[in-house]
């Protein structure tokens, strides 16, 4: 088993309200996920500069909260500003780098939850194929 710092065993639990059983589902699903794809979870440079192009484009933008205080982080990820001759893995790693960066950083998102708005157009279907 990895080892998990104080604070991101508390996320795990806060984000499971409390329940073991449920934190060890996450654990087991957040473990696995990063064993059976490991390119989207390694060279996770945000200086490359695949990472800094959809950056500068805004791809994916972690919006105000306009739920209220209690309501969830909003997520907007844009395809239509991604660059589709990158490898298509590049996008992908992006979004889990932006992610992976929100668990550690936003307390809000690990007691409220997240809603992430996609918009797809003029994504070929090769891209869909992905997810």
């Amino acid at each position: 088993m990895c080892h998990l710092d104080d604070d991101s065993l508390l996320v795990f639990l806060r984000g499971c309200k409390w329940s073991l059983e449920r934190v060890k589902e996450k654990l087991d699903h957040f473990y696995t996920v990063r064993t059976l794809i490991p390119e989207f979870f390694s060279d996770r440079d945000p200086l490359t500069e695949d990472i800094q192009t959809l950056l500068n484009r805004g791809v994916m933008l972690p919006l105000p909260n306009t739920n209220g205080s209690d309501g969830p982080r909003i997520c907007y990820f844009n395809f239509e500003c991604v660059d589709l001759d990158l490898p298509k893995i590049v996008p992908s790693k992006y979004f889990f780098m932006i992610l992976d960066a929100l668990l550690e950083e936003d307390d809000h998102l690990i007691v409220s939850g997240i809603e992430i708005i996609i918009n797809m157009k003029g994504l070929p279907a090769s891209y869909l194929m992905q997810f």
